[in-house]
Formats: C-alpha cells, structure tokens, sequence
C-alpha cells in the first residue's frame, strides 16, 4: 500500500511542478493587473467627456477581461490539484484506520488514475502556455502596457481643463433660500412634504434631518418651502442657509454660518475660534441651519461642526439635502425623508407650465396629447421635467415633439441642468465598488425586481464586491446593494432616470432584449446581456461569444421547447460565462456540455423539471452558487464534492437528496440543516473543515453521534460565522451529560453559553 501512496503523491508534487514554473509567464501579467484596475478607476470620468478616451477605455477593458479569462484557465488547473490532494487524505484516513483491503485498494486505484489524469491535462495546458501558443500572455501584456499608456498621455493632456469641463457638466448649481416659483407653481404640491417636514420637528437641543433623494427630486425645493414658511419664521430666531456643493469642509462651513449670522466677513482660520465665534453668535439663539447638498461621508469632519453647534438652544435644527442615504446615516438625528416623485396631477402641471412656457397648452391640444402618453416616463421627476420640457418648447411641433419623446432620456443632448448630467455627478461619487455594481444593473430591464441576495451573488460571481477587513464578501455586498437602493424590504425596483444614467455609464456592455427588439441593435462590446425571446439566436458563433452573464426573462415557462433544443449549442458557444441565470425555463434536462463552462461561478437552475444534475458539472470548479430550488431531484452526481469553489446552495430545505462527502465543500456557507449518520461515512466529522458556515445549522439525529471524541471531530468552535444553532435528537437524555451536550457546550462556538435551552 506504501508504493501507492507514494505514486500519488509523486505524481502530485510533479504537476505542481509544473504547474509553477509557468507562473514566471504570469507574475508580470499578475503585477500589470491591479494597475490597470487603478487607471481606469481614475480616469473614468474623462471617458463620458472625451470620445478618444471612451475609445481607450474599452480597449483597456477589452484587454483586462482577456486576462481574468487567461487567469481562470490557469487557476483552474490548480483547483484540479486540490482535489488530488484531498484524495490523497482521504486514501491516507483509509489506511490509517485500516479498512479492508478491498476498499482500500478502490480509494487507491481512483486516486491514481485521477491524479494520472490531472497531471496529463496540467502538463498539456502548461506546454500550450510554454510553447506560446498564439503568444496569449505576451499579446495580452502588450495590449494592456500599450493602450495603459497612451490612455494615461490623454488625460493627463485633458488634465489642465478638468475644473472647467466639471463645472459645466456636473450641473452643479448654488443654492439660496429663495423659491423660484416655476419650480412648483403655487406650493401646492408640495404642500404634504413641507407638512411632513415640519411634523418631524422635536424638542431636543438640536435635531438634524436629513432629506434624501437623488438628483432632481426637489429636495432644495422643499428645503426652500421649509425656509420660507410662516410657521417656521415664528418658531426660529435665526435661519442661515449654506450650499455645501462638493467638499465638507467644517471651517470653510462656519466661517459661512457666522459670516450669515452677523454681516460680517471672517478672516482667522484657526478651527477652535471659529468655534468660539460660532457659539457666541449663533448658539445663544434658536436657530435653523439648512446645509444643501450635502457630500460628507466623513464622520469626524461632519462631528467638527456638529459637536459645538449642539451646544445650542433646545429646539434647533439642521435640516440636511442630500443625495447619499450614507451621509443621511453619518449626520442624522431624525428618521430621514426620502423624496419621490411629485403626486400624477402637481407633476402634470408643473410640467406644462416648463413644456409651453407662457404659452397656452389649451391651444396645442396635439401636443398636449402626445404628452399625455409619455409624460409618466418621469416618474414625478421635477429636474426631469425640466430637461424635457426645455427641449419641447424649443418647437411647439408635433413632429419635434415625437421625436424627442420616442427616444431614451440618456441619449438627449441636454444642456448644464440635463438630468443625466446630474445623475452622472452622483455616479462619479461613488466608490469603483459600487459604480461597478451600480452599471452592472442596467442588464435588466426596467421595472426589474431585484432581489438583494441574488444580486449580491451576482455581483460577487464577477468579482465586484471587495470585504473590508474580516467581512465575508455577503455582507460587504449586502452594505453595497443598501447603499445603492436606500430603504426596501429585501426587494427594490431601480427608478427608470437611475436605470437611463446606468446605461449611459455601461458603454454598451450591459443590454437586455425585449420580446420585440431585434438583435441587430444589440453592440458587439456586450458582456452582460438579459433577454426575452430568441434564445436560440444567442448560441450562435460571433458577437455573443464573449459574453459573462446571460439571464433569460421567463416568469411563464414559455421558452421551454426553444431552448432545451439549443442547450448544447448554448453550453459549448458560451464558454466565457461567469453567470447562467435559467430560472423558469421549463428544462428538463441539462446536456453533459454544462461542464465546458470552466469560468462559471453563478448558476440558477430553480423552477424547471430536473431530475438529475449531468455528471460534467464536477467539472465547474469555480461554482460559487448554485441554486436548484422547486426542482424533482432525486439525487447529487458522484463527483459533486468536487465543487470546492462552491458557496451557497439553495433548494428546498426538506427535500434534499444526501451530498455524501459533503465535509469537502470547505468554502460552503448555508448548509441549514446536517443528519449525522453512521453510513456512507456521514459522520459528525464531515463538519471539521467546514469553517465559512454561516447563518444558522440544524443538527439533527444526534443520537447516533457516540461520546465525546465523535462530538469534538465536529469543530463547531471554529464555526465563527453561525448566529445560531439548533440540536435535535431522537430519545430523552439528560442535557447536562453525553456527547450532545459536550457538542454545544464544551465544543460549540465560542457565542455559545450555557443559557441555551435544549
């Protein structure tokens, strides 16, 4: 048996060989990477400003996903020898406990002929690497050095002129206390917001409110109205209102305060006299402040000047416009008001009043007509109403106006105030994170519901999300999908104006196809593509090829016949897929090319008739979610454990087939519930190396588990990520005493005490 084990492990450590000492060809690539990632991080912006840049940009981009796709098929291999080494423990428990023979024997001749099998396709890819097949890594590299140069000589000739160009493209606008009456026309409909403003007033030394929206909402209105009001001119004794615009800067904001408060212009700088100055003039009073347009995310920054103004007198506010529901988070005291729309009948005036002008819509009832039927697009948007309305009355034409409401906001050419423009400036605030998240959403259609653990799993299968410290990339994508989507309930709807400026921001590379669309429209640069009909046309060689995520539309199960027939196609043209979204398709099977799918990471397989898995899907050693819910399984593939990579599985919680070896998934987080067995190797045990699980784990027929020893091979105390279990077993026992005892409270985790009730 000696000679076996040393097989193996020879012919292992031969592969690794191998393997690494092709990596001299990747470290460079490897180094290049992360500094691709930054420049285009910073130069972003220039690409909605600059066509060269835009075209720069996508060739960078095109270059860096060839070289993620080159990573994968190395790593993948990789992967194949870990699993080699985890037969090679496993052959090593075998004999350690001394089983027969003949199983034995079986455990070594498995283990040999794979690891004969990984070695022959590892020595195969790193000959191709090698002998420069095509020269893959070095034409890469170059691409990435060269269009990182000349990309990085662009802008730093377009440098000198970014103040100007970020003026005039931000729309970023100062602000006063003062209503413009043709913002709102006579107050009215904005009547129940300056309601709900001043109802949120309280009592405390100082209140601070925050009002959340995003651009062109009205939020500077409603501050104005609040301003303004009658009530509120009784109730303070001083009002000061101040237009932060981009950067926080607490001095800068209370030399403003105390320069409104007394007329007088403030000279010094120093933080602690300002300070001073800002509580004899301001704090001895009952005051409003109005801080509009509000960036800070800078807790410390935002206490400076918070910290000495809540010395004041009781009854004092801050009211807070922002379009960050995170600075609300940092700043506010009060529950924030988030803004929507303005009400159907309001917004139909107000808009109008800006499409006609002085003009009387009465004697244009064409274009009232036409209007009629586009105008909800907005969604109660006044900014929106603007920008639109400002291009109708240019030409108070049928023919103009139809042109210019059959076409996609994103695509108008709007002046200083556009909408887009304005949406664009909050995008650009965002981190690299959630700008990728946030452009990644236009794939879908509009009125998509998205689902947040979905999404987040989404985001994490392209690699988007990035954990800060010990955070698990869940949670670190559920903060990001809050941070997007401000208050849901686990569901979010994205408004229509933030789904136009995500589609201006993809550059064509997220596109969804509607029923009645031609795929002519669709651009050869797509990566993440969603669509509702012609499924067969996107297994088709050409423009699809290189697409990452592919989701098919179809809450009827009406593309059952039509893609069943095309699956092979699908999964032998689509190799480069990172995401394969088949929620109710009506499959009934899968073809065994499911496994030539070596990139994919997220596989959504609910709501169909499967029976079985194919055996290939072994092969999908990236998988990190897979879910196969609302499905007739019967059983796992032999070879599911190979799946090293994988997450999360969902299906339905009472009706799973037994994973035998399960406790080799070492990376899967949401196993729920576990049956100790003394068969098929299924013992307690198998949880050891299960270390990322997360959430809650039953544990059920614990009776079988005998003695402590058994117990303690569970290693429930490195489980660092439960937050809650749950033991059951079959026959009373005494909870101070035995193996289930010692399970939750001698070895449990360490959040576990001794006030559990069993």
């Amino acid at each position: 048996m000696e000679w076996a084990i040393s097989e193996v492990l020879s012919q292992a450590r031969s592969s690794v060989r191998e393997t690494c000492g092709v990596n001299e060809y990747f470290e460079k690539l490897r180094l290049t990477l992360p500094k691709v990632n930054t420049l285009m991080d910073e130069v972003e912006w220039w690409r909605f400003v600059n066509p060269n840049v835009a075209a720069l940009f996508t060739q960078l981009k095109d270059a860096k996903y060839d070289a993620e796709d080159l990573f994968d098929e190395f790593h993948y291999q990789k992967y194949h020898l870990i699993i080699a080494i985890s037969l090679h423990q496993e052959l090593k428990e075998k004999v350690e406990e001394g089983e027969g023979s003949s199983q034995a024997s079986q455990v070594i001749y498995r283990a040999t002929n794979f690891v004969r099998g990984v070695r022959n396709v590892t020595s195969s890819f790193v000959k191709g690497f090698v002998s420069g097949n095509s020269n893959d890594i070095k034409d890469i590299q170059e691409r990435l050095e060269l269009v990182s140069e000349y990309l990085r000589q662009t802008t730093e000739l377009l440098e000198p002129k970014r103040p100007e160009l970020i003026k005039r493209m931000s729309a970023r606008r100062k602000t006063s206390s003062i209503v413009i009456e043709s913002e709102l026309g006579d107050g009215s409909s904005s009547s129940s917001r300056e309601h709900h403003c001043n109802k949120r007033r309280k009592k405390e030394s100082l209140s601070v409110l925050p009002v959340v929206g995003m651009g062109g909402l009205g939020k500077t209105t409603l501050a104005q109205m609040v301003y303004n009001d009658s009530r509120v001119e009784g109730y303070f004794e001083l009002k000061l209102w101040v237009c932060v615009r981009e950067h926080f800067d607490a001095k800068k904001i209370i030399k403003m305060i105390v320069k409104s408060a007394t007329k007088m212009k403030v000279e010094f700088t120093n933080l602690n006299l300002l300070q001073i100055m800002l509580k004899d003039e301001v704090l001895s009073k009952k005051f409003l402040l109005v801080l509009d347009d509000v960036w800070c995310e800078d807790r410390l920054e935002w206490q400076k000047l918070y910290i000495p103004m809540s010395c004041g007198v009781r009854g004092s506010m801050i009211l807070v416009t922002t379009r960050s529901p995170k600075v609300a988070k940092i700043t506010g005291t009060e529950n924030p008001i988030f803004l929507e729309g303005l009400p159907k009948e309001p917004f139909w005036d107000f808009f109008k009043r800006c499409a006609f002008d002085s003009e009387d819509p009465e004697n244009y009832p064409d274009l009232v007509n036409i209007a009629e039927k586009n105008v909800t697009k907005l969604k109660g948007s006044p900014l929106a109403a603007k920008t639109l309305g400002a291009l109708l009355s240019i030409d108070l034409d049928s023919e103009h106006w139809r042109n210019i409401l059959n076409s996609e906001m994103w695509q108008f050419n709007q002046g200083e105030n556009g909408i887009i423009p304005a949406l664009r400036l909050s995008y650009q605030y965002l981190s690299a994170e959630l700008r990728r998240c946030f452009s990644f959403c236009c794939m879908f259609p509009k009125e998509y519901l998205f689902d947040k653990s979905r999404t987040v799993a989404k985001w994490v299968a392209h690699g988007y999300i990035v954990p800060q410290g010990a955070e698990i990339l869940e949670e670190r994508g559920a903060k990001c999908f809050d941070e997007l989507s401000g208050p849901h309930n686990g569901m979010y709807v994205m408004h229509d104006l933030m789904h136009d400026l995500a589609q201006s921001v993809s550059m064509d590379e997220c596109f969804y196809i509607q029923a009645s669309e031609s795929q002519q429209k669709v651009p050869g640069s797509i990566r993440h593509l969603s669509m509702a009909r012609n499924f067969i046309e996107v297994t088709k060689p050409g423009k699809y090829s290189k697409l990452r995520s592919l989701e098919f539309l179809n809450p009827a199960n009406q593309c059952s016949y039509e893609l069943q027939s095309s699956s092979n196609s699908l999964f032998s043209q689509l190799t480069h897929l990172r995401m394969l979204d088949l929620r109710c398709c009506g499959l009934n099977e899968l073809p065994e090319r499911l496994g030539n799918m070596k990139h994919l990471r997220y596989l959504d397989l609910s709501h169909n008739k499967l029976e079985v898995l194919p055996e290939s899907i072994e092969q999908l050693l990236n998988l990190q979610y897979l879910d196969i819910s609302v499905n007739n399984l019967k059983r796992f593939p032999k070879g599911f454990t190979k799946l090293i990579s994988l997450r999360k599985l969902y299906w339905d919680r009472y009706d799973i087939p037994v994973i035998s070896g399960i406790g080799k998934l070492t990376s899967f987080q949401n196993l729920l519930l576990y049956q100790a067995r003394r068969i098929d190797g299924q013992t307690i045990g198998e949880l050891k190396a299960m270390t990322q699980l997360y959430g809650e784990l039953l544990l059920y027929h614990l009776e079988v588990v005998e003695g402590k020893e058994e117990a303690a091979r569970a290693m429930l105390i490195n489980k660092r990520y439960l937050c809650e279990l749950e033991l059951q077993w079959s026959c009373d026992r005494n909870v101070d005493h035995g193996p289930w005892a010692f399970l939750w409270r001698d070895n449990g985790p360490l959040w576990v005490g001794y006030s559990i009730n069993v």
